[in-house]
């Protein structure tokens, strides 16, 4: 599942994360090119994106100490202090080849207007390989604001618009997971133009709703 989006354990709210249960898919994803070709900066209009860089890990904290937003991300614990959510964040960030598992490409979530540069969350392709997979998270106090569906649409025109090596066509996609009590999120992913295609059962008895968003026709 994602990292912090449309795919967690919880009932409801701006949130998900990965209960890491990977998609089953009977095709090979394309990889974007590697990370000095892509954007450190997407602008929408309420919303700047930007790459994760050490010094956000203060803001990120504020998120995710937050119990809203841990019973929403696995494994469902609230980050105890600041040196969980710096390990959170070096998985965030490119180390190895695009061709390694667990890479992701994520981005914090500021307020266009806010010159503090407060962090609201964060939102990101998590898991490229065997399929990236959409994962987001807003702080509770930004709930209900259009954010993660304008962050979400942002996210997904930028990938996109990477550069890709080899052939690429209808099988190139994002995915998403999502509990089905999360109503929020599952708003979020239908107005952003993912088609649920399924849905598995949790060992805990959770139903989580798989869904998958076609590269349009737009970016070729």
């Amino acid at each position: 599942m994602p990292d912090d989006c449309c795919n967690d354990h919880g009932t409801g709210g701006a949130a998900t994360e990965s209960a890491r249960v990977d998609p089953q898919f009977d095709f090979d994803i394309v990889l974007p090119t590697p990370p000095e070709s892509a954007p450190t900066i997407i602008a929408s209009p309420r919303l700047i994106l930007r790459t994760i860089r050490d010094s956000d890990a203060e803001g990120l904290f504020a998120i995710r100490s937050r119990e809203e937003t841990a019973r929403m991300l696995w494994p469902f614990i609230p980050d105890a202090d600041i040196s969980a959510t710096r390990q959170w964040m070096a998985r965030k960030v490119f180390t190895a080849p695009p061709c390694a598992a667990g890479l992701s490409y994520q981005f914090v979530i500021l307020l266009a207007d806010d010159h503090a540069g407060r962090i609201i969350g964060t939102v990101g392709i998590n898991e490229l390989v065997p399929a990236p997979t959409l994962g987001y998270i807003i702080h509770p106090d930004e709930w209900g604001k259009g954010y993660a569906t304008e962050a979400t649409s942002a996210m997904t025109k930028a990938w996109w618009s990477l550069p890709r090596r080899g052939k690429t066509g209808q099988h190139d996609k994002i995915y998403a997971l999502c509990n089905e009590n999360n109503l929020g999120s599952l708003k979020v992913l239908l107005k952003c133009g993912f088609q649920a295609v399924g849905e598995q059962r949790m060992g805990d008895g959770a139903i989580v709703k798989d869904f998958e968003l076609e590269r349009p026709d737009w970016s070729f």
